[in-house]
Protein backbone atom coordinates (compact mmCIF):
# COMPACT_ATOMS: atom_id res chain seq x y z
CA UNK A 1 0.00 0.00 0.00
CA UNK A 2 1.32 3.42 -0.85
CA UNK A 3 1.79 6.06 1.86
CA UNK A 4 -0.70 8.21 -0.03
CA UNK A 5 -3.65 5.91 0.72
CA UNK A 6 -4.00 6.81 4.42
CA UNK A 7 -3.43 10.46 3.55
CA UNK A 8 -6.35 10.31 1.12
CA UNK A 9 -8.61 9.27 4.01
CA UNK A 10 -7.31 12.20 6.05
CA UNK A 11 -8.05 14.56 3.16
CA UNK A 12 -11.56 13.12 2.91
CA UNK A 13 -12.09 13.51 6.66
CA UNK A 14 -11.08 17.17 6.41
CA UNK A 15 -13.54 17.66 3.54
CA UNK A 16 -16.35 16.14 5.61
CA UNK A 17 -15.43 18.41 8.50
CA UNK A 18 -15.69 21.40 6.16
CA UNK A 19 -19.15 20.22 5.05
CA UNK A 20 -20.15 19.80 8.69
CA UNK A 21 -19.12 23.39 9.43
CA UNK A 22 -21.08 24.63 6.42
CA UNK A 23 -24.22 22.71 7.35
CA UNK A 24 -24.14 23.67 11.05
CA UNK A 25 -27.20 25.61 12.07
CA UNK A 26 -28.71 26.17 15.47
CA UNK A 27 -31.93 27.26 13.81
CA UNK A 28 -33.10 23.87 12.57
CA UNK A 29 -32.84 20.31 13.73
CA UNK A 30 -32.19 19.35 10.09
CA UNK A 31 -29.02 21.49 10.10
CA UNK A 32 -27.84 19.88 13.31
CA UNK A 33 -28.62 16.41 11.95
CA UNK A 34 -26.78 17.06 8.69
CA UNK A 35 -23.79 18.42 10.58
CA UNK A 36 -23.74 15.36 12.81
CA UNK A 37 -23.86 13.10 9.74
CA UNK A 38 -20.81 14.81 8.23
CA UNK A 39 -18.97 14.61 11.55
CA UNK A 40 -19.61 10.87 11.58
CA UNK A 41 -18.18 10.60 8.08
CA UNK A 42 -15.09 12.57 9.15
CA UNK A 43 -14.55 10.24 12.10
CA UNK A 44 -14.97 7.22 9.82
CA UNK A 45 -12.33 8.66 7.50
CA UNK A 46 -9.88 9.02 10.37
CA UNK A 47 -10.54 5.45 11.50
CA UNK A 48 -10.13 4.05 7.98
CA UNK A 49 -6.89 5.94 7.51
CA UNK A 50 -5.65 4.73 10.85
CA UNK A 51 -6.41 1.13 9.92
CA UNK A 52 -4.51 1.65 6.66
CA UNK A 53 -1.37 2.86 8.31
CA UNK A 54 -1.45 6.39 9.70
CA UNK A 55 0.79 5.11 12.46
CA UNK A 56 3.44 3.89 10.02
CA UNK A 57 3.72 7.22 8.24
CA UNK A 58 5.90 10.12 9.29
CA UNK A 59 4.26 11.20 12.53
CA UNK A 60 5.43 14.78 12.19
CA UNK A 61 3.63 15.17 8.87
CA UNK A 62 0.36 13.92 10.26
CA UNK A 63 0.29 14.83 13.93
CA UNK A 64 -0.70 18.47 13.48
CA UNK A 65 -3.44 17.65 11.00
CA UNK A 66 -4.83 14.83 13.13
CA UNK A 67 -4.79 16.88 16.32
CA UNK A 68 -6.51 19.79 14.58
CA UNK A 69 -9.10 17.52 13.00
CA UNK A 70 -9.90 15.79 16.29
CA UNK A 71 -10.19 19.10 18.15
CA UNK A 72 -12.52 20.58 15.54
CA UNK A 73 -14.69 17.45 15.48
CA UNK A 74 -14.93 17.53 19.29
CA UNK A 75 -15.78 21.24 19.28
CA UNK A 76 -18.51 20.88 16.68
CA UNK A 77 -19.85 17.84 18.51
CA UNK A 78 -20.15 19.90 21.70
CA UNK A 79 -22.02 22.63 19.80
CA UNK A 80 -24.50 20.08 18.47
CA UNK A 81 -24.93 18.54 21.91
CA UNK A 82 -25.43 21.92 23.57
CA UNK A 83 -27.87 23.11 20.94
CA UNK A 84 -29.89 19.91 21.14
CA UNK A 85 -30.01 20.14 24.94
CA UNK A 86 -31.09 23.79 24.74
CA UNK A 87 -34.01 23.02 22.43
CA UNK A 88 -35.06 20.01 24.50
CA UNK A 89 -35.07 22.18 27.61
CA UNK A 90 -36.97 24.91 25.80
CA UNK A 91 -39.60 22.45 24.64
CA UNK A 92 -40.01 21.15 28.19
CA UNK A 93 -40.33 24.68 29.57
CA UNK A 94 -42.92 25.71 27.02
CA UNK A 95 -44.70 22.37 26.71
CA UNK A 96 -44.06 22.33 22.99
CA UNK A 97 -42.94 19.51 20.76
CA UNK A 98 -39.17 18.93 20.51
CA UNK A 99 -39.11 20.36 16.98
CA UNK A 100 -39.57 23.88 18.34
CA UNK A 101 -36.63 25.20 16.30
CA UNK A 102 -38.04 24.15 12.94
Amino acid sequence: MSPAAPLAFLDTAEQYLQRARQSWSTATSAGRTECLHYLGQAIAGIEQGRSMGFDRLDAHRLKGRLVNLREEIASLGRLIDGSTAFFRGLSLQTGMEEGVAE
